[in-house]
């Protein structure tokens, strides 16, 4: 059976390596509204350039949903990979305003 420090060491493993990126997005008392995490994959079909950055997963606490929190990661995950030319994924994106800041993980937090 897994334990907590066990998952622990596995988010950090993870978020050290060059593979995998995590965004958290920050209320303005900062505590968490919602994650994104991104792999980055040696190919993805319709791609031309690799690797390719992948949006694995993203979460949005329920309160916090259909208030631009998605928006805002994605766009702040694509300025972030400026150098990429796509961001590949099976999320379907809505725009909408927002007040949430949007900072990289890093091991630590």
């Amino acid at each position: 059976m897994r334990t907590t420090d066990t998952h622990l060491l596995d988010i950090k493993r993870i978020l050290n390596g060059r593979k995998r990126k995590g965004w958290i997005a920050l209320l303005p008392n900062q505590s968490p509204a919602g994650f994104a995490e991104i792999s980055m994959r040696d190919y993805a079909n319709g791609c031309r350039a690799q690797p390719v950055p992948f949006l694995e997963g993203i979460w949005v606490i329920k309160p916090y949903r259909r208030q631009g929190v998605v928006f805002a990661l994605v766009k702040t995950i694509k300025r972030d990979l400026s150098g990429n030319r796509d961001l590949q994924s099976f999320v379907h994106q809505h725009t909408s305003k927002t007040p949430y800041r949007i900072r990289p993980i890093k091991a630590g937090d």
